[in-house]
């Protein structure tokens, strides 16, 4: 099965609605059986801890190394830096 990975911006300032959409987009999605993560090597920002609608959110460690299938879908919101080409 293909995974959707949604490409994370700087999650640990403060509070930004885009950021918590993105995470409601992939708990959403995990609730219908899609296999999709918030890619992030910031991981969870503590300012959304305890919000409701969020806890079937997963995040893909970006920190480590990872790899995106042929099959996967990457959602970029934001710019794709140098550092995130090889993941590409």
């Amino acid at each position: 099965m293909a995974r959707v990975l949604f490409g994370m911006i700087n999650n640990m300032a403060s509070p930004i609605g885009g950021v918590k959409v993105i995470f409601q987009t992939v708990a959403a999605l995990r609730r219908r059986g899609i296999d999709a993560y918030v890619a992030s090597a910031a991981g969870w920002p503590q300012w959304l801890s305890g919000s409701p609608g969020l806890e079937d959110a997963a995040l893909l460690d970006l920190g480590r190394a990872q790899t995106i299938g042929p099959r996967d879908l990457y959602v970029a919101t934001d710019a794709i830096g140098a550092h995130r080409v090889p993941l590409l």
